[in-house]
């Protein structure tokens, strides 16, 4: 008889796969709030993340080529040197979970969900990925245009795989609302 997934009435779980890793890899990253609670309460918050985020990008040897902050989640768009994308972001949001729960004297889990990451495979994905994550507050209707958000990089690299800036924010702009 095949299991059907109990044991004497109880059910019994499988553990979650190991991630996706890969050196060279290129992911798009997003983590939310726990419950879609505000992670970033004010721009201090917003610097001590990306105080954060450059500590676990030159300890992890990643190299990052997109970010968008929103108030209740974020997005990266990062290259993994080596195979360590999920001790990477362990560290990324533990570190800054700590931080946020003692400035904010608050405790328990500031993240809802382990983090979602999507292997980006072409030259396509890559582009689509970026344009995304630029245009997510403007989907979002938190503001007009992709400018208009301060809580945004794109690396030079990354933009000039376009022609450059100006040529990156017209391809953002031609998927724009």
């Amino acid at each position: 008889m095949a299991n059907s997934g109990r044991d004497n009435g109880t059910v019994v779980r499988m553990a979650r796969l190991p991630r996706f890793q890969c050196p060279g890899a290129t992911f798009h990253v997003t983590t939310r709030g726990c419950g879609r609670c505000a992670i970033y309460r004010d721009d201090t918050d917003r610097v001590i993340w990306l105080v954060t985020l450059a500590g676990v990008l030159a300890r992890f040897n990643w190299v990052c080529l997109v970010y968008r902050l929103m108030r209740t989640h974020y997005h990266l768009l990062v290259e993994t040197r080596d195979e360590n994308l999920a001790a990477g972001m362990e560290r990324l949001n533990g570190l800054y979970a700590k931080t946020f729960n003692r400035r904010h004297r608050r405790s328990g889990h500031l993240f809802g969900e382990r983090f979602n990451s999507e292997f980006v495979q072409t030259a396509g994905h890559l582009y689509e990925a970026g344009r995304y994550i630029v245009l997510n507050p403007v989907r979002a209707g938190v503001c007009a245009t992709p400018a208009e958000w301060p809580w945004t990089c794109v690396a030079n690299d990354y933009a000039d795989a376009f022609g450059g800036p100006a040529a990156f924010a017209e391809y953002v702009a031609e998927a724009a609302p």
